[in-house]
């Protein structure tokens, strides 16, 4: 099996054991996701936003971040040209 294989074994397994568990909350578990997919994309931040209709800006839903990181917050908001 090569490198690539090993990975994508180990990203499944955590996947799995992250829809194994069971949260008290939509926000315990938005955090979970994030930090999972920080942790297997080697990011120091991670955010789950949305882009209301026709309002030309980008809101953070939730964000987790690593020492390091952005320092992105839940709650921010940026003018949609200002993002990529």
């Amino acid at each position: 099996m090569n490198r690539d294989q090993t990975d994508v074994g180990g990203y499944i397994s955590h996947l799995s054991e992250l829809a194994g568990r069971s949260f008290s909350t939509t926000n315990e578990a938005t955090e979970a996701i994030l930090q999972l997919l920080s942790e297997q994309l080697g990011m120091r931040t991670s955010v789950l936003t949305r882009i209301p209709p026709e309002e030309n800006r980008l809101e953070v839903l939730a964000a987790h971040n690593e020492l390091g990181g952005c320092g992105i917050e839940s709650g921010a908001v940026f003018p949609l040209p200002h993002t990529y």
